[in-house]
């Protein structure tokens, strides 16, 4: 069976911020522009990281990884830690020679010697298999919306799993490595993927908790987002911060 997937992403800066200082970063396989219809794909693969805003040139590290993971051609599932870790060293090296002749003043060299950090969700939908595959370090998460009903929550379930110290995957290779959580389910047609960042996961898994179905609260619209994001920052329910939505609906090519 093949799959269609159908994708848009919304995004958002702090309240207060301008798009320059969105610290979020995604990509995804095949998408072209920010919203449209990817037919028959055999293999999608999405990226989303946040970046750690206490860290310097946080944008520039989440955008490296996403641009690194979001160009896999193979599931994620295959990937063993140890490659990983190489990887993201490397990956590492490469960020601060990119970075490191912009840090001109004594504040930016000085937190330029601890480097960068940012989370991560990489996820793999295989139409060929009828499966998805993810693997996350950190707080950025990935609902699976099924026939009305959340089936999947991943990696965090509930919303007091969410803190101020969140797994990070560091520029600098110190250390041991963080943990790496992996999970795996089937594919159906109507299958509804939604990735988010920590400030929007917290408040689904908050809304979903209070019985409401937090998946059809969110605007349909582009254009609506901005007012709907104001009004849940504004009456407490989502923690000011960078926000990101990729919604990926899946149907019968």
């Amino acid at each position: 069976m093949g799959f269609a997937f159908t994708f848009r992403a919304l995004c958002a800066p702090k309240e207060g911020s301008t798009d320059a200082q969105y610290e979020d970063a995604w990509a995804i396989t095949d998408a072209g522009e920010a919203a449209g219809v990817i037919t028959s794909a055999p293999l999608l693969t999405i990226a989303l990281s946040d970046g750690a805003s206490s860290a310097v040139y946080a944008k520039d590290w989440a955008k490296r990884l996403v641009t690194t993971f979001g160009s896999l051609d193979g599931n994620v599932a295959t990937i063993p830690n140890a490659e990983l870790a190489t990887s993201i060293a490397n990956q590492g090296k490469e960020w601060r020679g990119e970075v490191e002749g912009r840090a001109t003043s004594w504040h930016a060299q000085e937190k330029l010697a601890s480097g960068s950090a940012a989370t991560l969700l990489v996820a793999t939908l295989d139409g060929s298999q009828a499966r998805w595959d993810a693997f996350a370090i950190g707080d950025v998460c990935l609902f699976v919306i099924r026939r009305g009903k959340l089936k999947y929550a991943f990696p965090v379930t509930r919303s007091a799993g969410f803190d101020d110290r969140p797994a990070l995957l560091s520029t600098e290779a110190r250390g041991a490595f963080p943990e790496v959580k992996r999970f795996g389910a089937s594919i159906e047609p109507g299958d509804r993927f939604l990735l988010m960042t920590d400030a929007m996961s917290a408040w689904f898994l908050n809304a979903f908790e209070r019985k409401r179905n937090p998946w059809e609260l969110l605007p349909t619209e582009p254009d609506a987002f901005p007012a709907w994001l104001q009004q849940e920052r504004l009456s407490g329910a989502m923690k000011n911060d960078d926000v990101t939505l990729l919604d990926i609906s899946v149907s019968s090519a």
